[in-house]
């Protein structure tokens, strides 16, 4: 009855069925999985409602996607010439629809989703629940969600790789659904084969966790070695398409040589956001570092968060700030030590205290921070009325009309 009641509201009003899945998650932690769909769709909402008050990527996404309008398909792959046929599809389907958000809620319901999934999975599992709440909001108020709307192709392709991620490791299923969405990143966006990767180097980490901190350091060589010799390298077809895509995007985030790249690096706003992640990343690496070697024989998965946090880290270097794709992807993986930090059952017993106040510390400023970049990055009246008066059956006529 709970998941009709809120899944009902959802379709409605989004601002009200946000109201009640708020409720519901501090009266009734532990039936959240009723009440869950109908969050992710308001959280599909959020992202829908946002526009952009500059020129960003979802500018440039936008110009695409009105370029699809009336090809076919196939017309539409062969224009969009990347290999990448997920993101192509999607394209293509919210070019016919005529509706470019589409793209811009898509993400933000898979990463605040899958994020708010596993935190929430967890606390089941350690009957955590009366944290459930608190890690729902702090999730929500430190996390970008303009920037996540904004972004669109990686950050989603890394939310799936995650969650493929857990669901094998984590919840023991190992199933087609799984092996699916270790599938999707790599045809969302050429950095997702990373994620899918970094799966592959758990056993390796698991022998020699010392020796990963190294890459902190030499990931810029080994990009610039991949970028000079990508060339030769015999690959073909599709997976060879996207591998050189790959190093080619990593080579142009370590460099940036492009103008967006060199303002950020002349900003002293971007400069002091790039200081504060790399004080997270620091910490957040030295504390997965030392719960597994607490733990002797961490889990698999946490191994995975580790490499994460070292991937994260190395980008802090880059002159563009690629640094917070990771970060965020580490963001969705950790939640379980953020819940343990918040209920004061983390494995380094003579810290639960200076933890405590490190993510209090941390939360406050990513606070402030967010509330500044939605200022600059949001139009507030634009989204204000689309929230308000934009649901699931006015989506529903509209694309009735424009394809009937």
């Amino acid at each position: 009855m709970i998941t009709i009641i809120t899944m009902g509201i959802a379709l409605i009003s989004n601002a009200l069925a946000f109201i009640l899945c708020a409720i519901c998650f501090v009266r009734l932690p532990k039936q959240w999985r009723k009440y869950f769909p109908a969050f992710v769709f308001v959280l599909f909402m959020i992202g829908y409602c946002i526009e952009s008050s500059r020129v960003t990527d979802m500018t440039r996404y936008f110009l695409q996607i009105s370029q699809c309008r009336g090809m076919s398909l196939q017309e539409a792959v062969v224009y969009q010439n990347d290999n990448l046929y997920v993101k192509d599809f999607f394209f293509w389907l919210s070019a016919q629809l005529e509706m470019p958000h589409l793209m811009t809620g898509m993400p933000v319901a898979l990463v605040m989703g899958v994020m708010i999934y596993i935190a929430c999975d967890y606390i089941e599992d350690n009957d955590q629940h009366k944290y459930l709440w608190l890690v729902v909001f702090l999730m929500l108020a430190r996390t970008s969600l303009s920037a996540l709307a904004n972004n669109i192709r990686n950050i989603s392709a890394f939310a799936i790789a995650v969650l493929a991620v857990y669901r094998e490791i984590k919840q023991k299923k190992r199933n087609l659904l799984t092996l699916i969405l270790y599938i999707l990143p790599v045809f969302i966006h050429a950095t997702g084969i990373i994620l899918v990767a970094v799966r592959l180097l758990i056993p390796l980490v698991r022998r020699y966790r010392a020796v990963t901190l190294v890459l902190v350091f030499l990931l810029p060589g080994i990009i610039e070695f991949a970028y000079a010799n990508v060339a030769s390298l015999p690959l073909s077809g599709s997976l060879g398409t996207i591998i050189r895509r790959m190093v080619y995007s990593a080579h142009n985030y370590l460099a940036g040589e492009s103008a967006y790249a060199q303002a950020q690096v002349a900003s002293t706003n971007a400069q002091i956001k790039r200081v504060i992640a790399f004080t997270r990343l620091f910490f957040t690496t030295g504390v997965l570092y030392m719960e597994m070697k607490e733990e002797g024989k961490p889990s698999a998965f946490k191994i995975y968060t580790f490499i994460l946090a070292v991937l994260a880290l190395s980008c802090v270097a880059f002159n563009t700030p690629a640094y917070w794709r990771f970060s965020t992807a580490l963001g969705i993986a950790n939640m379980p030590m953020y819940v343990n930090i918040l209920s004061g059952k983390t494995k380094l017993k003579n810290w639960p205290s200076l933890l405590k106040l490190g993510l209090a510390a941390y939360s406050l400023i990513t606070i402030v921070l967010r509330i500044d970049t939605v200022m600059d990055d949001v139009n507030i009246r634009y989204f204000v009325e689309e929230f308000l008066l934009t649901n699931a059956f006015t989506m529903g006529y509209h694309a009735a009309v424009v394809t009937l």
